[in-house]
Formats: structure tokens, C-alpha cells, sequence
């Protein structure tokens, strides 16, 4: 999020002025974001170890 233009200053501004629709919007995309690569990295995780098993 911060390598965007612009995404992190306004992330930054947004917290020092509490405009809490934007924090509160940035901070959802940056958990999704997050939570997407993590479920990208065990799936190929498996796809690459053919030790890894799934149940």
C-alpha cells in the first residue's frame, strides 16, 4: 500500500486529521491485500512441496 502513489500520505494525512472513513478503508484494503497473499503463498506452498498434504 505504501509503494502506491499517493496511498500512504494519504493514509498518513487521514490519521493525523482522524478522517476515519479513509483509515478505516485503507486498513481494510491492507487486510485483504495481506490476507490474499498469505492464502496465495500456502497454495502454492503445497502446489510446489509434494511433501505438503492437504485433509
Amino acid at each position: 500500500m505504501f509503494d502506491w502513489p499517493g496511498m500512504g500520505r494519504l493514509y498518513f494525512e487521514a490519521i493525523s486529521v482522524m478522517d476515519l472513513p479513509i483509515i478505516i478503508g485503507a486498513t481494510y484494503v491492507l487486510t485483504v491485500l495481506f490476507l490474499i497473499s498469505i492464502l496465495v503463498a500456502d497454495l502454492l506452498y503445497g502446489y510446489f512441496d509434494p511433501r505438503v498434504k492437504t485433509e
